[in-house]
């Protein structure tokens, strides 16, 4: 264990965030009116901007307004969505809108709102590398290296714990990720280069989630202007809509996430794997203005400008570079009939999700962490990371906790819940209180009644 090098003046924050995306944002949120903790967040990028790639003109968030950076833990802060709309003279427009579900534009600006007001953020700022140390009055505390990628200065700061919130990044499979060609892209950047479609004469979407639906949907309502033929294809059995049944979203509790915790790595496992269409696929609405914007274009039963396949799983993209046009060529297996097709495009986009952001910022500390039966972080009931020797400062996971502590995880309702979590566990009491009995649903496994709480042992 290396011995402190920390100068006398040497400021040891209580917690620093590395990543600055709406959970992280929401826990800076919350922690600035905590006199007793020094916080500071930390992220490369320039602001605050969620998703901009996907800010299509209508898109929705997926959860209602409620679900916004703090309203669950404290209704009266003046960082919720309502203070917003009043701070911008929109609450009687918002009134009049009855939308729980507010554009996706909306809430990105409503972050930036909350993002501008709080002294605790450090943009334009990496993480480059994580030790930890051991200080005589501290005990095991951490060490960032930060670079400032304006003037490319290296430095260093101190914590006591750490939220890891580097979000996750556009993933593409393995199997089409050497693929070299200017039209074969990812979803997540669909606005940057939506311009350079509308010439071409044919473009092919891959997957069948939200990100998909709503720029096929996009597509379709630029038919009138930008003809082309236009192709959608999933691996899964249709174009099905995400659950969202009342019951279906008490899933998305503290209770079923709490709860969820407590079973055997075995049997969450299985929970997941049946679980896909709660927190995947695509909305109903989306799925409706899709076919209705077909059955307008099929008046006088006009040729379909789209073709929908599904159970067809995309085997391979074979780029003809001697080709004048380089088209694209698919090779296509349905599931079902294992019959192979192939067909020509002049562009593929990819909507094949998100992977969590590499770990490999903790390189360093591996030596120190436990590792599930599937060889990933461990995870504690409070969202840190479980260690091999007694530390009584810790790394918190934000959004990395689907397989440990439910499919709730991922979802923007149940961030709030977590920070609550975090803050409590960092305090060692219960400064902002812990929803339970939330649902109608017995969502505990093991007894009747009752519910698992997490025990504050004071680290702070």
């Amino acid at each position: 264990m290396k011995k402190s090098t920390i100068k006398n003046e040497s400021v040891i924050y209580d917690l620093v965030g590395i990543g600055i995306g709406p959970f992280n944002l929401g826990l800076a949120a919350l922690s600035q009116p905590i006199k007793e903790l020094n916080c500071l967040f930390i992220d490369q990028n320039e602001s605050f901007n969620w998703h901009p790639g996907l800010l299509l003109a209508n898109t929705t968030l997926q959860v209602p307004f409620m679900a916004d950076l703090v309203t669950f833990a404290d209704p009266q802060s003046p960082y919720s969505f309502i203070n917003y709309l009043h701070a911008h003279n929109r609450l009687y427009k918002f009134y009049f809108y009855e939308n729980f579900f507010i554009l996706r534009e909306e809430y990105n600006h409503y972050c930036q709102w909350v993002a501008q007001q709080l002294d605790n953020l450090k943009f334009n700022t990496r993480v480059t590398d994580i030790k930890q140390i051991h200080t005589d009055s501290d005990g095991k505390i951490y060490q960032i290296f930060i670079k400032n990628i304006t003037n490319q200065t290296v430095s260093e700061i101190y914590s006591r714990h750490i939220a890891l919130g580097t979000g996750t990044s556009p993933h593409i499979p393995a199997r089409l990720s050497n693929i070299k060609h200017p039209n074969v892209l990812h979803s997540a950047n669909f606005l940057e280069y939506e311009t350079k479609l509308r010439n071409l004469q044919s473009v092919c979407v891959i997957g069948s989630g939200q990100s998909a639906g709503e720029i096929v949907l996009e597509l379709l309502k630029q038919q009138d202007q930008h003809p082309r033929q236009l192709t959608w294809l999933t691996r899964a059995n249709g174009f099905f809509p995400m659950e969202y049944s009342k019951l279906g979203l008490e899933h998305f509790s503290p209770d079923y996430m709490t709860n969820f915790y407590q079973l055997d790595g075995a049997t969450k496992r299985s929970l997941i794997e049946k679980q896909d269409l709660m927190y995947k696929g695509i909305s109903k609405q989306t799925i409706a203005d899709i076919f209705d914007e077909l059955y307008r274009q099929s008046i006088g039963n006009k040729p379909q400008a789209l073709n929908l396949l599904a159970n067809t799983n995309l085997d391979e993209i074979v780029v003809n570079n001697n080709s004048s046009t380089q088209q694209i060529n698919l090779h296509t297996n349905n599931l079902l009939t294992k019959n192979r097709q192939q067909f020509m495009c002049d562009a593929v986009i990819l909507a094949t999700g998100y992977a969590m952001q590499s770990t490999q910022l903790l390189s360093s500390l591996n030596q120190d962490l436990m590792l599930n039966d599937t060889k990933a972080y461990a995870l504690n009931a409070d969202f840190s990371l479980q260690s091999k020797t007694l530390n009584r400062n810790k790394i918190f996971m934000q959004n990395n906790s689907l397989n440990s502590h439910g499919v709730g995880s991922p979802d923007l309702g149940l961030g709030c819940h977590r920070n609550i979590i975090i803050l409590n566990s960092i305090l060692g009491y219960e400064y902002y209180t812990t929803q339970k009995n939330t649902v109608f649903q017995n969502f505990n496994f093991n007894t009747q009644k009752g519910h698992e709480c997490v025990n504050y042992t004071t680290f702070h």
